[in-house]
Formats: structure tokens, sequence, C-alpha cells
């Protein structure tokens, strides 16, 4: 109990991105086929953590002793996630992720995005595939960059889009940068 926060379970799991790879287990390792999963699996799994789990380990005290103590200690990453696993900007998957069905087939009608195979509708879906983006390439992006990124064949569609998150700009016509920034 270092910093008196009580001990909080931590789950980990090793999450295979390609469905089509087959995990296949040992009899010794028996264990392994709970914790090494495909991604599909993973939104079920933290479901089914959350319902395990009725009673709080922390009273609202102890959380934000929790949270002053981990932002205390967070150090940011100074190297790039693509350096570091040897990706590119082509080897990611672009457009944004259906938060209903995990597919990639998001189509914007009107200002909202549709997801051709549940039909569900996002006016949002954009904020989460920009801020992977921030994440994995970086905290400034153009009009050309977005509608790569999000598969969008408008420029004023893209600008539409960058306007209404209101990013701070530089830059003039085609020169022009849009810093990303997330409130956390």
């Amino acid at each position: 109990m270092q910093y008196n926060i009580p001990v909080i379970p931590i789950h980990s799991f090793i999450v295979i991105s390609n469905p089509q790879t087959i995990i296949r287990t040992s009899p010794e390792n028996r264990t392994l086929q709970y914790k090494v999963i495909h991604r599909e699996a993973l939104p079920a799994i933290i479901n089914q953590l959350e319902n395990s789990m009725k009673e709080s380990i922390l009273d609202d005290k102890a959380l934000k002793k929790a949270i002053r103590v981990i932002n205390k200690q967070h150090i940011d990453a100074d190297f790039s996630i693509l350096e570091r696993y040897k990706l590119t900007e082509s080897d990611l998957l672009k457009g944004m992720i259906c938060e209903n069905c995990n597919c990639h087939q998001l189509l914007r009608r009107y200002g909202t995005w549709i997801c051709k195979p549940c039909g569900l509708a996002s006016k949002d879906a954009h904020v989460q595939a920009l801020r992977d983006y921030f994440y994995l390439i970086g905290p400034t992006i153009t009009n050309r960059q977005l509608r790569d990124f999000l598969n969008i064949s408008s420029a004023s569609t893209a600008t539409r889009i960058l306007q209404s998150l209101n990013l701070t700009s530089r830059g003039v016509n085609k020169g022009r940068e849009y810093s990303l920034f997330f409130d956390e």
C-alpha cells in the first residue's frame, strides 16, 4: 500500500489484432487461453470485468488521491509509436471505427457518419479517429491529411470537420495546419 492507496486489481491481456491468427496453447499453459485473445473479444471481456466488480474498491477520497498520484508519476512517452514498432502510416487502417460493430465502413451523409453494416449514426465518430491520429502520427494535421486519414474525398467537408473542432491553426490555404489537442 505505497502512497496509502489500497491495492487495485490489474488485469492484463495480450490482444492479437489479426483475426486470422490461430491461438493455440500447450496443455501446461491452459491459463494463457484466457490471457491471449483476439481484438474482437476485448469489448466483451471488459464488460465482463466491469460486471464482476460490483463494489467500488476505492471511495471518492481514495480515488481522487490515486488519480493525483498517477498524474504526478506520469511521464509522457518520448518516442514515436510508429517508429518503435517499425510501422509506416500506410500500415494503419484509415477511417473511423464503428463503436457498435467495430467495422471501418462509415460514410458521411449530411453531417452524420453512418455505419454501412449496422446502420449506427454518429455526429462525432471522427473525434476518436483524430485522437488516434494525434497519438500515432502527430499533433498537427492538414486538410489533405485529414481527408486521407478519414477516407473522405471532399476538401470542404474536411474543412467543416476541422472548423467544428475549434482547433487553432497556422498558415493559409493549402499550407494551413491545425493543432490537435484533446482535453483528457
